[in-house]
């Protein structure tokens, strides 16, 4: 009876038993993702483009509801909205 809950201590503190349920490299970087990231997001953005003959610049605004829906708005200039 001795021998029989040694063993199971020793299964039991053993490295084999706490390495097999460490996650992988992609669950890590999911988790990561996710709690950066978040389920819902708003914000505005602009992106300026910088050419040799012209420039120009445009805005947006943004909603992320993950992973299903998106929606983008542009803002300015009004020839694009």
């Amino acid at each position: 009876m001795k021998s029989e809950a040694i063993f199971i201590a020793f299964l039991l503190c053993s490295p084999v038993a706490t390495f097999a349920q460490q996650p992988d490299a992609l669950s890590i970087a999911r988790k990561c993702d996710e709690a950066l990231k978040g389920k819902t997001e708003h914000g505005s953005a602009a992106m300026r483009v910088h050419t040799a003959e012209w420039q120009r610049t445009m805005e947006l605004t943004f909603w992320y509801d993950y992973p299903q829906k998106t929606f983008i708005r542009i803002t300015s200039p009004a020839k694009d909205a």
